[in-house]
């Protein structure tokens, strides 16, 4: 997509897990962090949600899946 880089699956669930907030020196950490704040207020607000057709809500479901479950290896 123009004017966006792709985030690595890597690096999201590093964000996703990460409590160094901004002094994380891990690559585009302070980055997909931001996105995912991004993420968070579209589901706010988002109306197809509830209905289960949002492909943004379904990944940030699943990020909030795999944090519940970090212990998994």
């Amino acid at each position: 997509t123009a004017g966006r880089t792709r985030i690595s699956t890597q690096t999201l669930l590093h964000a996703v897990n990460c409590t160094a907030g901004a002094v994380c020196t891990t690559a585009r950490c302070a980055e997909t962090q931001l996105t995912l704040g991004r993420l968070r207020t579209h589901a706010a607000g988002c109306a197809v949600r509830t209905a289960g057709g949002c492909k943004i809500c379904l990944l940030l479901e699943a990020t909030a899946r795999f944090r519940k479950k970090k212990n998994l290896w």
